[in-house]
């Protein structure tokens, strides 16, 4: 197995210092959905993996819990933890963000530690359901990748053209797990390091 990568080492000395200081206050939030579904056995149905496999109502394939923390430990400087339980993973806890976010300027920040994955424009917030239009994503597009978060760093900006503003987010990070759980018992270890990614988002 390959040595435990720097930007996790970083991390895990960065949640250490932060846990040790006990000055700054900590806001807690939480979300969750309660999801009920099941297959019609008589009708031709998407085959999602892993998704109401048996042919009877299911409150957990799509049912979730999560908490999110959140320190300010300077003016610029802040520390943000999110933890996820799904229901198809018996509500066991997941840490699924662990990052420093440092204020540049205005619209403008540096995020450091475990961040989110852009691999769709609402890929960051797909669990918390407030925060989009949907009773849920379509899960055509958002279901189950293999990684949805990594650890690396992110630059996020904004900047207005008159009319027209721009979102921009570059990412370098790297991924460190199992893969194909559905498919292997245990899944697939992989590496996955120096990830680039940028997404752009134009708002009129």
């Amino acid at each position: 197995m390959r040595s435990v990568s720097l930007v996790t080492n970083c991390l895990n000395i960065l949640v250490c210092v932060i846990s040790f200081s006990c000055l700054a206050a900590v806001d807690l939030h939480g979300f969750g959905s309660l999801r009920v579904g099941k297959i019609n056995a008589e009708e031709q149905n998407p085959n999602i993996v892993g998704l109401y496999q048996e042919d009877k109502l299911s409150w957990k394939d799509e049912s979730l819990f999560g908490l999110q923390t959140h320190s300010d430990l300077t003016e610029n400087l802040s520390f943000t933890t999110q933890l996820i339980g799904k229901g198809v993973n018996d509500f066991a806890p997941e840490v699924t963000l662990a990052f420093l976010r440092l204020d540049l300027a205005n619209d403008q920040q540096l995020r450091f530690g475990r961040i989110s994955m852009p691999l769709f424009s609402q890929s960051d917030v797909q669990y918390v359901g407030y925060t989009h239009d949907y009773s849920r994503l379509p899960k055509a597009t958002y279901w189950r990748f293999e990684y949805e978060t990594a650890d690396g760093v992110s630059y996020q900006g904004k900047t207005t053209f008159d009319e027209l503003s721009a979102r921009y987010s570059p990412i370098w990070a790297e991924f460190n797990g199992n893969v194909f759980k559905n498919v292997v018992e245990d899944g697939v270890e992989i590496d996955l390091h120096a990830m680039q990614s940028l997404s752009l988002v134009l708002v009129s």
